[in-house]
């Protein structure tokens, strides 16, 4: 399992590293590679040399550097490696500090045995291998956020407090990230009706999610925006958070009430046109209708063809 990985140990005191190498040698990563050095130059020479590097046991009393010192110079040249400490103090301040600035486990020499050194590097292994992990799906998160075409905003569930917000909602918005983190959503008036916004709540307290409501919200220059919203609830240690997905439809409303003004038009003009044809239509069968009346009311008072020539 361990065939392939190199662990490098930097301790100047040969007793010790004589004793740490047998305990290595006896524990399940007998099969890793251990390289031995004295100095904290000797080891950054093997950073030089190509190897990868997956653990280091650092001694943080050495010839040529001593305590955070060697720790620092270590997390520069080896900034992917499990890094344990080994020191002749039992000393707690030391190793908080150790532990802060990048270490993954802490040993006191007089209190290592084989099991404890080799339950040390499993666990320290493995824990670096989760905070790998954890780094790799906050950088996806951050790509994914913070890009998003959509309008992205997580604000608490408490008040509307502003906690992120992506590029695009500062577009759409008109703020820049510092002046809406830390600011409330109704401290800036972001919708365009209060009333709405307690609707939306009630109904997310509701139903604990809402998908695809349409909303209006005011931008920083008191632009309406029309947004189609979807909000979800995050049960997070600090408390609960909401985070709201916009499309931003602003323009698209604005077509479609172009649309139905143009449609309104359209049939303004329609009726108008029907009006007119009809009156068209009226008075041209206005005289052909006076003329009928006119030889209906003669022929009843009995007057000739030739006297009605003559009467015309």
């Amino acid at each position: 399992m361990y065939n392939e990985l190199n662990i490098l140990l930097v301790e100047d005191n040969p007793g010790d590293a004589l004793l740490i190498k047998e305990m290595v040698r006896d524990s399940e990563f007998k099969s890793a590679t251990l390289i031995v050095v004295s100095s904290l130059a000797a080891a950054q020479r093997e950073n030089v040399a190509g190897k990868k590097i997956a653990l280091i046991l650092l001694d943080l009393s050495l010839p040529d550097s001593e305590g955070m010192a060697s720790i620092h110079a270590m997390r520069e040249h080896f900034p992917d490696s499990v890094l344990i400490i080994l020191t002749g103090l039992d000393d707690e301040t030391v190793a908080v500090n150790a532990l802060k600035e990048g270490a993954q486990h802490y040993l006191v020499k007089g209190e290592i045995n084989e099991k404890i050194l080799e339950r040390s590097i499993r666990y320290a292994i493995e824990r670096h291998e989760i905070i790998n992990k954890l780094k790799l799906s906050e950088e996806k998160f951050s790509k994914l956020f913070y890009a998003n075409p959509m309008i992205v905003l997580i604000t608490s569930y408490k008040d509307g407090t502003i906690i992120s917000a992506n590029d695009e909602c500062l577009r759409a918005f008109e703020y820049t990230r510092e002046e809406l983190i830390g600011n409330t959503v109704p401290g800036l008036n972001m919708w365009h009706d209060s009333i709405d916004r307690e609707q939306t709540l009630k109904l997310l307290e509701r139903d604990g999610v809402i998908k695809n409501q349409e909303s209006r919200f005011r931008s920083k220059s008191g632009k309406i925006r029309h947004g189609l919203i979807s909000v979800e609830i995050l049960e997070l240690p600090e408390g609960k958070v909401l985070v709201t997905f916009a499309n931003d439809i602003t323009d698209l409303k604005k077509t479609e009430d172009a649309l139905k003004e143009s449609e309104v038009q359209l049939r303004e003009t329609f009726n108008e046109l029907n009006t007119y044809l009809y009156k068209s239509s009226h008075d041209l069968r206005s005289p052909a209708a006076n003329i009928n009346a006119v030889l209906s009311l003669l022929s009843k008072q009995g007057l000739s063809s030739e006297n009605f020539e003559n009467y015309l």
